[in-house]
């Protein structure tokens, strides 16, 4: 989900891409955070694993049809416990291999994100310097 050109920028900031980037950054990290707790609690009896609530995304991109992206800031990534699943004997949820494969996607979501965020930059200090990157 990139931002189109023609939306308006924060006062500040790096360009509306940047800005997303940023936001969904945000995202990437708690993510990051669950998944490394599920995993370190997968033989915890009757842990139920977490992950980022999918209305986040569906928010962001709400406010990114809007145009509205002075909005972004107050748009906050939370933490969802997943009741839904099967269950081991233990009553716990986790299932280490999509464990592992979710932190895998988040890190290559994560890399695309930085990806991102880095070009803005260098578009911006090209501008000021007047050499390309």
């Amino acid at each position: 989900m990139l931002l189109k050109d023609s939306m308006p920028t924060l006062p500040g900031s790096l360009g509306p891409n940047y800005t997303l980037a940023k936001k969904q950054m945000e995202a990437v990290v708690l993510r990051q955070r669950a998944l490394s707790a599920n995993i370190a609690n997968s033989e915890t009896p009757h842990y139920k694993r977490q992950d980022v609530d999918t209305g986040f995304e569906s928010h962001l991109a709400s406010l990114l049809e809007q145009g509205a992206i002075e909005e972004f800031e107050s748009a906050q990534p939370t933490l969802k416990t997943d009741l839904s699943g099967s269950t081991n004997a233990s009553g716990n949820n986790v299932q280490l291999d999509r464990e592992l494969l979710r932190m895998n996607e988040n890190n290559v979501r994560h890399q695309f994100l930085l990806k991102i965020a880095e070009d803005s930059i260098k578009t911006i200090r090209s501008a000021i310097t007047g050499t390309a990157f």
